[in-house]
């Protein structure tokens, strides 16, 4: 049995050459194509007015994960936020897999899983936007929203989610109650307080252990992942019904891997990233 509420996005269409990425309404100097790699600070820059993005993957690929990360679509108010594919590039018979709508200063959407799950939640600064999805196969995938302002998006991530084996349970330390912000007070000559100023934001290493597993689960899906996260980031949702609780994650440091017996393993890997 997986456990579906936690996962790991590491397969990313978006990164793939066969992948081709194009836009509307996007800043002159920037490019679509800086949405196809895990760099957030390659970020494609949109003006006001309606926008979007078109991942083109030559032929039909599972989907079961999205997630766009670098955006400041929150801070800068942009509306109507529509992740949607289809077989037919002109998106004639499009299924949505995600939309988000803005109701005031909170954003309300839903998502594709068990028909439709939805959520309300005011964002988090610019968290990351990230659902599990039913799996579905389609050759072309469209983000669609509505800027207010000009606004960017640094990393788009979509393909089939990682499952894990096992919950997570005592001791585990949830990524938005770990989240660092390191600041420093300004103050005149005199000491009189003028403010404080935020240096840099981010996360206390988290560690994610997993045990006991199969050694099938850990050939098959735990060796694969960690062949990607030795060199490139990846997503890490823990409860995806918290829009707040999704990672941008780079591997620090993975944790021993061991045989418990013949039936069960350890497995494990301390994560640090943003959750904007």
């Amino acid at each position: 049995m997986a456990f579906d509420n936690a996962f790991i996005g590491y397969d990313n269409h978006a990164t793939l050459a066969a992948t081709s990425i194009s836009g509307t309404n996007i800043s002159s100097g920037f490019s679509a194509l800086s949405a196809g790699n895990w760099a957030a600070f390659d970020f494609v820059q949109f003006d006001a007015g309606a926008c979007s993005l078109v991942f083109d993957l030559g032929a039909a690929m599972p989907i079961s994960y999205i997630a766009i990360a670098g955006h400041t679509l929150f801070s800068t108010g942009a509306d109507n936020i529509v992740v949607e594919v289809d077989s037919a590039s002109d998106f004639s018979t499009a299924v949505e897999l995600l939309t988000i709508t803005k109701d005031g200063s909170a954003y309300e959407g839903a998502y594709r899983y068990d028909t439709t799950t939805a959520y309300s939640q005011i964002p988090n600064g610019n968290a990351i936007i990230c659902a599990r999805l039913d799996a579905i196969s389609r050759r072309y995938l469209r983000i669609t929203f509505d800027a207010a302002d000009v606004c960017r998006i640094g990393v788009v991530a979509f393909g089939e989610r990682m499952l894990f084996e096992r919950g997570f349970y005592n001791n585990f330390q949830p990524p938005r109650w770990n989240e660092v912000i390191d600041t420093t007070n300004n103050k005149s000559e005199s000491g009189v307080y003028l403010g404080r100023s935020i240096v840099r934001s981010g996360l206390d290493p988290i560690q994610i252990k997993v045990d006991p597993v199969t050694h099938t689960w850990v050939d098959t899906v735990w060796l694969p992942f960690r062949q990607h996260a030795d060199l490139y980031p990846f997503i890490f949702s823990w409860n995806n019904s918290v829009l707040a609780d999704n990672v941008l994650a780079m591997q620090k440091q993975w944790l021993e891997s061991k045989v418990m017996n013949r039936f069960w393993a350890s497995v494990g890997v301390t994560i640090e990233g943003v959750m904007k």
